[in-house]
């Protein structure tokens, strides 16, 4: 999992710019401190996702763009060679940078999500396939707790051995 860190100021002036962040979007540090994010990312002052970084600044509750609806923050290749996206889907979260009580900018993590966002698309195929024995490897696969991530309490439902504690747990 890559996940990249970056600060900013209440202007959204980046502070600080890490070398994960580096690596992930090909900005250096040097280049990005000391500039406004819509400066590094002009297409940023047209989407929805602009106002919804500035919320913690108010707030000082979290933000998340989810990938499903924002895509990504800085627009960049993924990290890996991907076959279904060109741009690399980024789970971004805002909050508040805080200097004591008093909020003084915003501290972003942006992690890379391309590959999970991938295979999901791939698992969701196959759960749709019209053969069952593709059907039933998809569901195996997250009954496995695979790479698609954890189900948590369904996950566990789902490798129950009897199949009426599978019935009755989902």
């Amino acid at each position: 999992m890559s996940v990249g860190v970056l600060t900013t100021d209440l202007g959204l002036v980046v502070l600080s710019w890490d070398a994960a962040l580096e690596r992930m979007t090909g900005i250096r540090a040097a280049d990005a401190k000391g500039r406004s994010l819509e400066d590094i990312v002009p297409s940023l002052a047209f989407r929805p996702a602009l106002e919804l970084l500035r919320e913690p600044l108010v707030s000082g509750a979290l933000q998340v763009l989810a990938p499903a609806i924002h895509k990504n923050l800085i627009p960049c290749p993924p990290l890996e060679p991907s076959a279904v996206f060109t741009e690399m889907q980024q789970r971004v979260v805002a909050g508040a940078l805080r200097d004591e009580a008093r909020v003084v900018g915003l501290v972003i993590t942006i992690e890379d999500v391309t590959k999970r966002i991938e295979l999901e698309r791939e698992v969701a195929a196959k759960l749709r396939d019209a053969d069952p024995a593709t059907r039933l490897a998809a569901v195996n696969r997250l009954a496995a707790g695979g790479p698609t991530g954890d189900l948590g309490p369904l996950g566990s439902a789902m490798r129950d051995e009897h199949w009426q504690g599978r019935t009755q747990r989902v």
